[in-house]
């Protein structure tokens, strides 16, 4: 009898321990899903994102396009084409990014040009393409300035806005391009990192 009762104790024990994890298991995911809860209700209420903003979670590496937003969970479509599912705990708390919460979208592109060359040829250069090209907007505000002397180049960074992100980021492949053929045919320097190396002869 006394082994058949040692029995039913470590049973009951084992029992009572087997409950009492599975009672924290429960309360955790019981308080992780509240707090999705809440943060899906803020997400509706006051709307800080919605769907087709594009936006950026630095926290979590994450950027894209808002796609669907739930009472559990936000999704979020990379530019790569693969959906980032986010709890709403996460969206509620972290800091956010809305590339389309804003009127205009600034943009600061830096080209690099080589000591030597006509610096200021190249600062009308930029100027004249961001000028010219059709998705610039608020012209009187486009500028080029020397931004820095680096160890290898003049840095010159160009700014300029456009109506969005998307146009912003195609503005700036164009330019890309465009400064590139300009540069080479007004024989402006693109440089790149160089090392020179000095041998000692140590037969001597």
């Amino acid at each position: 009898m006394l082994m058949e009762f040692n029995a039913f104790a470590t049973l009951g024990t084992v029992v009572v321990g087997a409950s009492s994890a599975m009672a924290v298991i429960v309360g955790f995911a019981a308080q992780e899903s509240t707090a999705n809860l809440i943060g899906g209700f803020f997400l509706t209420v006051f709307q800080p994102i919605k769907i087709g903003d594009i936006v950026k979670l630095p926290s979590e590496d994450v950027i894209g396009t808002v796609v669907k937003i739930t009472i559990r969970h936000t999704i979020i479509r990379t530019f790569y084409n693969t959906n980032i599912i986010v709890p709403n705990s996460t969206m509620n708390s972290a800091v956010i990014e809305n590339y389309d919460d804003v009127d205009v979208y600034t943009s600061f592109i830096t080209y690099g040009v080589a000591y030597g060359s006509d610096y200021n040829k190249a600062i009308k250069i930029i100027d004249d393409l961001a000028r010219n090209h059709p998705l610039a907007i608020n012209k009187e505000s486009i500028s080029v300035i020397v931004i820095e002397l680096a160890d290898y180049s003049v840095n010159l960074r160009l700014k300029v806005q456009t109506k969005n992100f998307p146009q912003g980021f195609t503005l700036k492949t164009d330019l890309n391009k465009q400064v590139l053929e300009s540069f080479e045919e007004h024989d402006i320097s693109i440089p790149f990192p160089t090392q020179t190396l000095y041998t000692t002869d140590r037969t001597k």
